[in-house]
């Protein structure tokens, strides 16, 4: 059975719940819940909050902004259950019962897409690849081994030709051809 609650109830039981937890990183949905989750959380002074960056090409093609919270757009979605699949084929086990239902009714509708049955949930799912994800954003990658390191190319031969090219009088002073003067 799920359990419904007013949004600003929630997130006073999601406060209490990550202060508990020696204050958790939370990583909540931008969704309409989700703003007034976050919204709380702020005006609680509580920042241990995942944050989004994201493109903002209707402004400013250079511009970049952050937000509080994950987009769960589908192709965010896709990106989320694939770090699930492979924290999973990585060993990560799961004792939640509600979870093992869910991934019964899980289906990929179309390539890259995936959701649940009709009339089915995948609220448990979604959540774990949240946490799944906000442990990645918190984990420093892991350093390769030295012996797979690559090292940067560098062609010291073509260096060479293009010193001697610029050393070399025939060269001085002439430009390319339609090049402005």
């Amino acid at each position: 059975m799920l359990f419904r609650s007013y949004p600003d109830i929630f997130a006073d039981q999601v406060l209490m719940a990550a202060k508990v937890y020696n204050n958790a990183f939370l990583v909540p949905e931008q969704c309409p819940q989700g703003h007034i989750l976050i919204r709380r959380l702020l005006d609680a002074g509580y920042l241990n909050v995942y944050v989004n960056t994201l493109h903002d090409s209707r402004s400013n093609p250079n511009a970049w902004m952050q937000k509080y919270g994950y987009v769960t757009s589908r192709a965010a979605k896709s990106v989320l259950f694939h770090e699930l699949f492979s924290a999973t084929r990585s060993g990560l086990t799961v004792y939640s019962r509600r979870f093992l239902l869910e991934t019964q009714t899980f289906i990929e509708k179309s390539p890259g897409v995936y959701d649940h049955m009709t009339n089915q949930h995948s609220d448990a799912i979604v959540a774990l690849a949240l946490a799944v994800h906000g442990h990645l954003a918190l984990s420093p990658p892991t350093p390769l081994p030295i012996e797979q390191q690559v090292a940067p190319s560098f062609n010291p031969i073509g260096f060479d030709k293009a010193l001697e090219r610029f050393a070399d009088p025939r060269y001085a002073g002439k430009r390319r051809r339609g090049a402005r003067r």
